[in-house]
């Protein structure tokens, strides 16, 4: 299961990552009242939600094995993350920073459910999991670079669904 997700996240972020922002170029042409066009913001939800997604699978392992004690500490120390970093990162950056605590809160929980369902659930399997991982997180990037190259070619709806197309057969 965790290793469809991985395949299934490093198919489906490719295209994302590469096309989000001509998407939002095509969707805002003609609106000139705000600059909607913004890589950071993209990365940042994209980043995010990458994590979010990624401790899926581990979070399941969790509930499943009956662990409830672990699940409910690891749960509580993401919400403190959130709550301490929302207040102090959005008091300093703004939209930014709450988007920052968002992304610190879901690499914690990725973090503490994946080390624990591959070193107590599933013990010495962690090596298999980072041999999964590694080269899917490594492809994706390299697919996000050289898809984001051809990403200037977008001139309007129809070369955006085409390379998307292209983009989404090759990952």
């Amino acid at each position: 299961y965790q290793y469809v997700i991985i395949i299934v996240l490093t198919a489906l972020f490719v295209p994302l990552s590469v096309l989000i922002v001509p998407f939002v170029k095509i969707y805002t042409q003609g609106i000139t009242d705000v600059q909607y066009i913004n890589y950071e913001l993209a990365t940042l939800l994209i980043v995010s939600t990458y994590f979010q997604l990624l401790h899926i699978p581990s979070g399941i392992c969790v509930y499943m094995s009956g662990s409830f004690k672990v699940a409910k500490k690891i749960q509580i120390l993401a919400f403190l993350i959130l709550v301490l970093s929302n207040l102090i990162l959005g008091q300093l950056l703004g939209l930014y920073g709450f988007l920052i605590s968002i992304l610190l809160c879901n690499l914690f929980l990725a973090l503490c459910e994946i080390v624990y369902v591959h070193t107590k659930l599933i013990p010495r399997s962690i090596g298999h999991f980072l041999q999964i991982w590694i080269p899917n997180l490594l492809v994706m990037i390299a697919l996000i670079i050289i898809g984001s190259c051809f990403s200037h070619m977008v001139k309007g709806v129809l070369s955006w669904i085409v390379l998307a197309f292209i983009i989404t057969t090759i990952s």
